[in-house]
């Protein structure tokens, strides 16, 4: 049965890729949804939380508020909240319960707007979909919420940049200091960008593209204002382990495919010869990808994968693939929450 896990965790919930990508702008985020389908976020996905979880709260529904479809109870206490937390604008996600429900976005949206007289932005997540494609609905619903013509500086946007696409705290620093040498302002979404970093979001001279999540959004920037857009590039740290990699062998990379490829293009810098493939089990973009390159649907795609392939030398990837084999000589661990969660990256 496709997507019938068996040795591999739930993935990243489309809610958690929302959570995620704004957790350091200053918003106020509200997660709707009962203990049960929200309680990932906070447990296994969302892993730079203890920096910001003032500003992220749980409705945790209850099922009598469920079945009578008490909102009034939930926007009252929204509106509470709000006078007590510093923020910018409000994010709202929903989860499998709102949806079974039908909660009214546009109505909360709009009572909400008039009641605390901040922007809301309210997500349709579901948590059918994976992490990535919350990031990417989120990026497209502030580029729509926030955008407008204004004068170009020598400034630039990066967008992407989030813990479950693969981006650490000293990987964004690196990418920010390389490109304050170029530009006089740099502004990263997922580094506590306010209600005004956004509303300037079209005056940057270029975007920078930090994880796939964000190319619908750049390209419609690009569409809409003309604002050019490039892949980030940072010279990545030395993955612990590779120093026995043999410059010939073959190697798969397994992870977000923007980090992922820049690993490839590395290797390939200090003189790699071997075949060289990149896989993810969450969205690639086909422009990104070379021969042998493959975006998997689940666990037994990526053991039908390595048969295809006839294994590799080297794995990198998260160490839960690790049971699969498929490599000759050594795996290397590059955790990925997404797929994994933080408790086992923590351990």
């Amino acid at each position: 049965m496709k997507n019938l896990f068996k040795r591999l965790p739930t993935f990243s919930a489309d809610y958690s890729g929302v959570c995620n990508a704004i957790q350091h702008m200053r918003c106020l985020i509200i997660l709707h949804g009962q203990g049960g389908c929200i309680g990932g976020v906070s447990t296994c996905d969302d892993f730079e939380k203890e920096k910001n979880e003032e500003r992220i709260l749980f409705t945790k529904i209850s099922e009598i508020d469920t079945v009578t479809g008490n909102d009034r109870k939930i926007l009252n206490q929204i509106v509470l909240d709000s006078q007590e937390i510093e923020h910018d604008f409000i994010v709202i996600a929903g989860s499998p319960i709102p949806m079974l429900i039908g909660t009214d976005w546009k109505a909360w949206v709009r009572e909400l707007e008039e009641a605390t007289g901040k922007p809301v932005i309210a997500m349709n997540t579901k948590g059918f979909l994976t992490y990535e494609h919350g990031e990417k609905a989120v990026f497209l619903e502030l580029e729509k919420k926030f955008s407008k013509p204004a004068k170009k500086e020598n400034r630039v946007n990066i967008i992407g940049d989030t813990c479950l696409s693969g981006w650490t705290e000293d990987r964004r620093t690196n990418l920010k200091s390389n490109l304050q040498r170029e530009y006089d302002k740099v502004i990263s979404w997922n580094d506590n960008a306010g209600i005004e970093e956004l509303q300037k979001m079209c005056s940057a001279s270029i975007n920078i593209v930090a994880s796939v999540s964000a190319l619908s959004t750049v390209r419609k920037l690009e569409e809409d204002y003309g604002i050019p857009y490039m892949i980030a590039e940072e010279e990545l740290k030395e993955i612990k382990g590779m120093e026995v990699f043999n410059k010939t062998g073959s190697i798969l990379l397994v992870g977000e495919q923007v980090i992922m490829n820049q690993y490839r293009k590395q290797f390939r810098k200090n003189g790699y010869t071997g075949r060289i493939s990149v896989c993810n089990f969450f969205e690639m973009n086909p422009e990104w990808m070379e021969e042998g390159d493959c975006r998997l649907e689940g666990e037994d795609d990526y053991i039908k994968y390595l048969k295809e392939q006839e294994g590799y030398e080297y794995i990198v990837g998260d160490s839960l693939l690790e049971q699969f084999g498929g490599y000759q000589k050594e795996f290397i661990n590059v955790p990925q929450i997404a797929l994994s969660g933080r408790l086992l990256n923590d351990r």
